[in-house]
């Protein structure tokens, strides 16, 4: 950090010492000025550490200046400096308290052509007196140039004052590039805030080559704040192939200038796997490790890599390192929650997404996940309420009003149900899990024609969707139309032949067809795979009692 500031150790610094060998400034006959001499160092002590994250080393310096000499008028300006730096956030700060302090800092300036206090001593102190209106004259101009530099909304006046005074305080300095570090950040706030995506990247691939050398550390910050938005733009529109692709391309750019930053490799792993490429999101993922093995981001994308291919344990192995290494991050626990869930573990499940949430109440995948498990629980009436507060957050998510909407189903709101399974539609026609909801609940209602209506709407979207091939094969039964019904079932199983419930509903048919033995035969193979399976307990047992196997039926 110490580099980021040292601008404040050669941007209008006089060397006191030089200055008095030189002869150009004597030294007072008497300690009072010594003093001064050392009060004025120390205040340009705490302008040095005024740009670290603590700023209490500075404020110290401040404080040892005023009690070696108090009075002048740097140890005003860094004061008022001091309070500034505390006010602006890493957004930048506010027009008013911008505002606020560049008034404070010409008033100090304006203070300096008052005729000083006439004493006996006077005479003595007057080269301090005038080397402290030298020093607070010539850093008015930088500490305007600060200020202005830091206000969030960036407008073009604005731009057009900071362009003057950079170029002009550039002249003036050793320190050049701590000004251009100023100057780019803040051509890159008015470049986002114009929407200006080229500019945005000219600035972020001048700041990299600026800092590359003297601050790696920071060198990506611009890029990656260009990424960030470009990821949230495309996730938030319905169809953000534009912003992907730019995603891609920046990031292969940026990576090119910075090969060996950890961040701008999880950025573009990110984007690779969002397109599907796999196989370099991977590659990627192993690199970044690589380069910063400790970190846990390059774990969790890798890990969300592995669930997407249905690698589950190696998902899960991944989650439970980016767990280890950063317990106070909800990443890994959201990215182990959803192995979990997917692996069957719902009670585990939901204790990561608790967590996750405990570490973070606002992240949506979180409160998502933990409104699957707590469905899959069978605790239906806290599902709802996780997701009707998830649906106020994303009203305009037709995946959240589904969940809410099967939650419903479940916990015998039906009703509701439909109500909330229309407005899913409404976002998104073509849902065909909501059709067949829909279908499944006009069913529980005994409407059977809306049921039929809407599986054929579910149908022709998704010609060999199991769910509405299924519940398409279980309506037709009901009908007593079991040969077209065994053929829906069938396809439902050519698409997914473990589906349980279309085994049941096959095994269910074929009771009724008088074929005893084929039936037994699949609600044996359901109860291998689902034990306590009621409803195929139930239809193996009428089987038995149909074979005159009494005993056996009443166990």
């Amino acid at each position: 950090m110490g580099r980021h500031i040292s601008v404040f150790r050669t941007f209008l610094e006089i060397d006191l010492p030089a200055v008095v060998a030189s002869g150009t400034l004597s030294l007072p006959p008497v300690g009072r000025g010594r003093r001064r001499l050392r009060a004025l160092r120390t205040v340009l002590d705490a302008f040095s550490q005024s740009g670290l994250p603590d700023r209490s080393a500075a404020a110290a310096f401040l404080e040892a200046s005023v009690s070696l000499a108090p009075g002048l008028h740097l140890q005003e300006m860094c004061r008022i400096w001091l309070q500034w730096m505390e006010t602006c956030g890493a957004a930048g700060a506010d027009d008013a308290s911008a505002d606020q302090a560049c008034d404070a800092i010409r008033n100090v300036n304006r203070a300096l052509g008052r005729p000083p206090r006439v004493d006996l001593l006077e005479r003595v102190f007057r080269p301090v007196r005038r080397l402290d209106r030298l020093l607070t004259d010539r850093w008015t101009e930088y500490l305007l140039f600060g200020v202005e530099s830091r206000r969030a909304a960036v407008t073009e006046p604005v731009m057009l004052r900071c362009e003057a005074a950079w170029r002009r305080l550039r002249q003036q300095t050793a320190a050049k590039d701590e000004l251009d570090r100023l100057w780019l950040r803040m051509r890159h706030r008015y470049a986002i805030r114009k929407g200006d995506n080229e500019d945005a990247d000219r600035t972020a691939r001048a700041w990299a080559l600026l800092c590359r050398e003297t601050q790696p550390l920071d060198a990506a910050s611009l890029m990656l704040q260009n990424l960030q938005r470009l990821e949230t733009l495309a996730a938030g529109e319905e169809d953000g192939d534009a912003e992907s692709d730019e995603v891609l391309q920046l990031s292969q750019n940026y990576l090119e200038i910075l090969p060996d930053d950890y961040d701008l490799c999880v950025a573009r792993a990110r984007a690779l796997r969002r397109v599907g490429d796999f196989a370099a999101c991977k590659e990627l993922c192993t690199r970044a490790i690589g380069i910063r093995p400790n970190a846990y981001q390059a774990y969790s994308v890798r890990s969300n890599l592995h669930f997407l291919m249905e690698e589950y344990t190696n998902a899960l192995r991944d989650a439970e390192q980016a767990c280890r290494l950063a317990p106070d991050q909800p990443q890994g626990f959201i990215a182990r929650g959803f192995v979990q869930l997917q692996m069957g573990g719902y009670e585990e499940a939901l204790d990561d997404f608790d967590r996750a949430l405990t570490l973070d109440p606002q992240r949506l995948d979180a409160m998502h996940g933990r409104g699957k498990c707590l469905s899959l629980l069978g605790e239906d009436r806290e599902a709802m309420v996780c997701f009707n507060r998830l649906r106020r957050l994303m009203p305009e998510d037709p995946d959240i009003a589904y969940e809410l909407a099967d939650a419903m189903f479940a916990a015998g709101f039906l009703d509701d149900c439909l109500r909330v399974c229309g407005e899913c539609l409404a976002l998104d026609p073509t849902f065909t899990e909501a059709h067949v909801l829909l279908a499944v609940a006009e069913t529980r209602r005994e409407n059977d024609g809306l049921a039929f209506e809407h599986l054929e709407r579910a149908l022709a979207i998704e010609p060999d969707h199991p769910f509405a091939l299924n519940e398409m094969g279980y309506l037709l039964h009901l009908q007593g139309r079991d040969g077209e019904a065994f053929d829906y079932i069938e396809q439902a199983l050519d698409s997914f032949p473990d589906f349980t419930e279309a085994l049941y509903n096959k095994a269910t048919i074929l009771y009724f067809q008088g074929l005893l033995d084929e039936s037994y035969d699949l609600y044996e193979q359901i109860l291998r795979t689902v034990p306590e399976h009621v409803s195929a307990l139930i239809g193996k047992a009428n089987v038995r009692s149909q074979m005159s196997d009494l005993d056996e039926a009443l166990i």
